[in-house]
């Protein structure tokens, strides 16, 4: 009788531990997917940033509120 009761309590605890390993690897997966969400977001917007950004100024041109080319 002892032993069935064992057993049950055994393979109980076996379900649990199951249970709770799927869920923190689901837990995990969740938090990962977001992270690379999160680093696609901010290359996105990294990129349209870049993108909005004045080119470099050449070394004729000189900035008096508005940019004007040197001649020559």
């Amino acid at each position: 009788m002892r032993n069935d009761f064992l057993d049950e309590i055994a393979d109980t605890l076996f379900a649990v531990a199951m249970v709770a390993a799927i869920g923190f690897g689901a837990a995990n997966l969740a938090v990962q997917v977001n992270k690379e969400r999160a680093a696609l977001g901010a290359a996105a917007a990294s990129q349209k940033l870049g993108q909005l950004a004045y080119p470099p100024l050449s070394p004729t041109t000189r900035v008096t509120g508005g940019a004007e080319t040197l001649p020559g």
